[in-house]
């Protein structure tokens, strides 16, 4: 018991109800309300709803970081293939440069 008699339970009924909340995994009412202590005990409540959501945000982030990389990533652009408009072989820009054509002349 604390010396303090304002920091101690008023009737023995608030100490069996608190003692009853401990084992419920419940907030104390003798303890101060913090955010961090009630926040771990609603997650030690629901320990598996906490879990999946952790896993869905994990792999949103994954699938988002992925989807980022993909796109810095450029593939280099193709090499332009240019065709000889009468013959139509490739990498020939008119008949005067063009092998086939210059050469069944």
């Amino acid at each position: 018991m604390h010396k303090d008699e304002a920091r101690r339970y008023p009737t023995v009924d608030a100490l069996i109800r608190d003692v009853d909340r401990y084992f419920a995994d419940e907030p104390l009412e003798a303890r101060p309300d913090a955010v961090g202590y009630r926040l771990s005990k609603l997650m030690r409540r629901n320990r598996t709803a906490f879990l999946t959501a952790a896993l869905v945000l994990t792999t949103i982030v994954g699938l988002v970081v992925f989807w980022i990389g993909k796109m810095l990533i450029k593939e280099p652009p193709a090499a332009e293939v240019k065709t000889c408009p009468f013959c139509k072989e490739a990498n020939a820009v008119d008949a005067s440069k063009c092998k086939a054509c210059t050469s069944a002349i």
